[in-house]
C-alpha cells in the first residue's frame, strides 16, 4: 500500500512539472525579426567649401567720371548655397560703405547670385577706391572679392576730352565686347545715345535732327533715312542711315572690324573738334559729352 502512495506521489510530481513547463511555453513571448535599416531618403549635405567671388565690372585701374556711369556685374558660386551677397564702396581712407542692391529680376540656381547695376554714389573728391563684393553660403562661410578704381570728379571743364570720353562709363555700361565692337553692337550702341526714351523704341523727328547737328552739322537726316517715308523710322532705316554716314570705317583704324573704346573716343573727337584745332575744348564738348554719353 505504501508503495502505491509512493508512486502516485511521483506520478503526481512529474505531471505538475509538464504543466508548468506547458505554462512556461505558452507565456514566453515571441521573438521579433530585426528590422532592416531605412535609408535617410534626404542626407544631410556637407557644405565644405567656401563661396567663390568674381568681378566681371568694373575692371581693375579702370577710370569714371564721379558724374558718368560705374557699371558692376559680378557673381558669387557656392558647392551648396549662396545665401547673401553685398556690394561695398571704399573710399581712399579705406572706409567703407554699404551699397543697396537691386533685384536681377532673374531666377537663379541657389549656388549662384547675380550683381547687376549701376553703382549710385555720392563722390565729390577724385581718388582711387575700391568696389567690394561679399558673399555668405548658409554655414556662415564669407569670401570677398574687390576691384581698385580711380574716379574723377573734377569738372568736364578742367578735363581732357579723351580722357572725360573714356571716363564716362557708356563703353562699359553697353556690356559687351572688351575686345571691341562689331558694326551691329555699334550701330546698337549709336541708337543708344540717340533715343533719350530707353523704354520707347520710337525715335522722334527732333532726335535725329539733334544727332545730326551735333555729329554731322546736317539736321536733315530724318527725311532722308525715313526711306519708306512713313514717318516711323525702323530700326532697319537707323542702321541703313548709320552705315551710310561711315562712322565704324573710318573710325577703325587698324582695319580689324571692331572698334575699340579708344578708337570710338577718337572718332568722336574728330566729330566735335569744331575748329579742328586738334583739341575738343571744354565749350566744345561738354554738352554734348552729358548729353549723349552721361544720362
Amino acid at each position: 500500500m505504501k508503495n502505491l502512495y509512493q508512486l502516485l506521489f511521483y506520478l503526481f510530481l512529474l505531471c505538475t512539472a509538464a504543466c508548468d513547463k506547458e505554462d512556461d511555453l505558452a507565456i514566453m513571448p515571441t521573438p521579433r525579426p530585426t528590422p532592416t535599416p531605412n535609408p535617410n531618403p534626404n542626407p544631410p549635405t556637407y557644405d565644405n567649401a567656401s563661396p567663390v567671388v568674381t568681378i566681371f565690372e568694373p575692371i581693375q585701374d579702370d577710370s569714371y567720371l564721379a558724374i558718368g556711369k560705374i557699371w558692376i556685374y559680378a557673381q558669387a558660386t557656392d558647392d551648396v548655397n549662396v545665401d547673401t551677397m553685398s556690394l561695398f564702396l571704399i573710399d581712399p581712407a579705406g572706409a567703407r560703405k554699404s551699397i543697396d542692391l537691386q533685384p536681377t529680376g532673374v531666377n537663379e540656381p541657389n549656388r549662384l547670385k547675380t550683381i547687376s547695376q549701376f553703382l549710385v554714389h555720392d563722390i565729390t573728391t577724385s581718388g582711387k577706391y575700391s568696389i567690394m563684393v561679399e558673399a555668405k553660403d548658409r554655414t556662415g562661410k564669407i569670401s570677398s572679392k574687390s576691384v581698385s578704381i580711380n574716379i574723377i570728379a573734377e569738372p568736364l571743364s578742367k578735363l581732357d576730352y579723351k580722357k572725360a570720353f573714356m571716363a564716362t562709363g557708356w563703353y562699359e555700361s553697353m556690356g559687351c565686347c572688351s575686345l571691341g565692337w562689331d558694326v551691329n553692337t555699334f550701330n546698337y550702341g549709336m541708337y543708344s545715345i540717340i533715343n533719350k526714351y530707353s523704354w520707347d523704341y520710337y525715335l522722334e523727328p527732333s532726335l535725329i535732327q539733334e544727332f545730326g547737328l551735333d555729329f554731322v552739322g546736317n539736321s536733315q537726316l530724318w527725311s532722308k533715312w525715313d526711306t519708306n517715308k512713313n514717318e516711323d523710322l525702323e530700326y532697319s532705316e537707323l542702321e541703313q542711315g548709320l552705315n551710310e554716314l561711315g562712322f565704324f570705317e573710318r573710325w577703325d583704324k587698324n582695319q580689324d572690324e571692331l572698334l575699340t573704346e579708344e578708337e570710338i573716343a577718337d572718332g568722336v573727337g574728330i566729330l566735335w573738334d569744331v575748329n579742328k584745332d586738334n583739341v575738343v575744348s571744354a565749350n566744345e564738348f561738354e554738352r554734348k559729352l552729358i548729353r549723349y554719353f552721361l544720362t
